[in-house]
């Protein structure tokens, strides 16, 4: 069975999302008379209903959340408060969070871990993080839920090379963008000759848009892969694994110089109309 990639775009982690990408038809129902009886209620929006337009949650937002003093204030954050554990490895753990429109960090998981202890750590400390400036989308704050890479280092390791531990001053908006080698022609071609679409969603009929999220980092090298928005496991990692297979980037530039990018690309997972079940 075939199995098509029907489109990619790039975004700049931060840009905001086309309104087009998540629009559903809505089906207007109309009355056949214009007579209507005294008993007929108008209807109205209930408290509840209310409260859910109220705590809808973003993955990509006009603006997104901001740790007072920027990214490298809040790797700075967790370095101070992790560096005396003297943990027995070291690595990344990913927090999945949601800053609320006040800016208060709340719902904290771990999406990948490194052991019970360190992920507990790493857990409180990202509780007690200070008031971050809340995401903003058509002026108004909202909540975003976003992906957090903690970098953990272990006893007596030291400080870890850059582009191998942890990259400082990733930047969410350049002056020039990085770019897959060719353009976004070829990295078009890229994705549909090497994505492979998971049998299991395919028996699942399993389709959508799939958001990961990463960063080029000033040499052009991939890194830092997650998920926004996941379809389920197995399309997750499919995701996850074509766009840690892609080839060294052009890197992004700010001031003249080559500097780390954040990145994030949706990518669109459709089955053909004729083998839908």
């Amino acid at each position: 069975m075939t199995r098509k990639l029907i489109c990619i775009s790039l975004f700049i982690c931060g840009s905001i999302c086309q309104p087009g990408w998540a629009q559903q038809t809505k089906t207007k129902m109309q009355s056949q008379t214009h007579s209507k009886t005294k008993t007929q209620a108008k209807p109205q929006s209930s408290p509840a209903m209310k409260a859910q337009g109220q705590d809808k949650v973003y993955v990509v937002a006009d603006q997104m959340p901001a740790f007072p003093g920027g990214e490298t204030a809040l790797k700075e954050y967790f370095k101070k408060a992790l560096i005396t554990q003297n943990f027995p490895s070291a690595g990344t753990v990913t927090l999945n969070l949601i800053i609320d429109k006040n800016g208060q960090p709340k719902d904290l998981r771990i999406v990948t871990g490194l052991s019970p202890e360190i992920d507990a750590k790493v857990l409180e400390t990202a509780r007690k993080m200070p008031q971050w400036s809340p995401g903003k989308k058509g002026g108004q704050a909202v909540n975003v839920r976003l992906n957090l890479p903690v970098t953990v280092t272990a006893q007596g390791s030291g400080e870890i090379a850059e582009e191998e531990g942890e990259l400082t001053e990733i930047y969410s908006f350049v002056e020039q963008s990085p770019e897959f080698p060719g353009g976004t022609s070829r990295m078009y071609e890229f994705m549909v000759k090497n994505l492979q679409y998971p049998a299991a969603a395919q028996e699942k009929g399993i389709e959508g848009r799939s958001i990961v999220q990463f960063v080029v980092t000033k040499t052009g090298k991939i890194r830092d892969v997650s998920i926004l928005k996941s379809l389920g496991k197995e399309i997750d990692e499919e995701a996850m694994r074509l766009v840690k297979s892609m080839p060294v980037w052009t890197p992004g530039k700010q001031n003249g110089r080559a500097v780390h990018v954040r990145y994030t690309m949706p990518i669109m997972f459709r089955l053909d109309n004729a083998e839908k079940k």
